[in-house]
């Protein structure tokens, strides 16, 4: 196994971030349109040319141990109203640096935590319809945000998926903290597009001690 790089050189570069648009592109791309298989073959071999070089490389760290991580429990950082909050790079949900990602942006408005985002082919389920499952991860995630500064892991989120959620549509998640009980967070949400409500959740959300975490953590997460 490759080592772990932990020089500090393990920040998000901006060819970081082109390639990792550029993979979310090519996945959009291939799941919606029919090629050749003559280009399927191309595709392929270049693919594993990069894949086998890529992997020569050290391993990267987790983003909560990168140099330039955001500080979830920094009220600054995460509660300032209308600018887009940093986030972890290579998080599935908000990352910019994760290739198989949706790259979705957040926002604090008032007591709001606030998604932006629209889905591609990659994740349809139904015909012309978003998969429930990326639908119920961003609610996990927007919901979670919402607890910050005060770090909270899911307990559980109930979803309930009023009309079906479109594909290549600007759709905007809203979610706040509604009750406090101790450590325990009640935490409600929803999805809309073009003022339509079509998605609405509920969450218990558990209060944990962020230091704890850190010092437990694996800075791969690999074995």
């Amino acid at each position: 196994m490759s080592t772990v790089d932990d020089t500090g050189s393990d920040s998000t570069t901006p060819a970081r971030l082109a390639a990792a648009g550029a993979l979310r592109r090519l996945g959009n791309a291939l799941v919606a349109h029919q090629v050749d298989d003559e280009a399927l073959e191309r595709l392929s071999n270049r693919a594993e040319q990069f894949t086998l070089e890529i992997e020569q490389g050290a391993e990267r760290l987790h983003g909560f141990f990168q140099p330039d991580r955001p500080n979830f429990a920094d009220a600054s950082q995460m509660t300032r109203d209308g600018s887009p909050l940093r986030s972890l790079p290579d998080c599935v949900i908000s990352g910019a640096a994760n290739p198989m990602g949706i790259n979705a942006t957040f926002f604090r408005e008032g007591d709001d935590a606030v998604c932006r985002v629209a889905l591609g082919p990659a994740f349809e389920g139904a015909p012309d319809r978003a998969h429930g499952g990326i639908v119920s991860a961003i609610f996990d995630h927007t919901m979670g945000l919402s607890t910050a500064p005060t770090p909270a892991f899911t307990g559980w989120i109930t979803v309930t998926y009023r009309a079906p959620t479109p594909l290549r549509t600007p759709l905007e998640v809203r979610a706040r903290v509604t009750e406090r009980d101790g450590r325990k967070l009640t935490v409600t949400a929803e999805m809309a597009a073009d003022g339509t409500t079509l998605v609405e959740a509920q969450g218990l959300f558990i209060v944990f001690d962020m230091a704890k975490v850190m010092g437990a953590a694996s800075a791969t997460g690999s074995s």
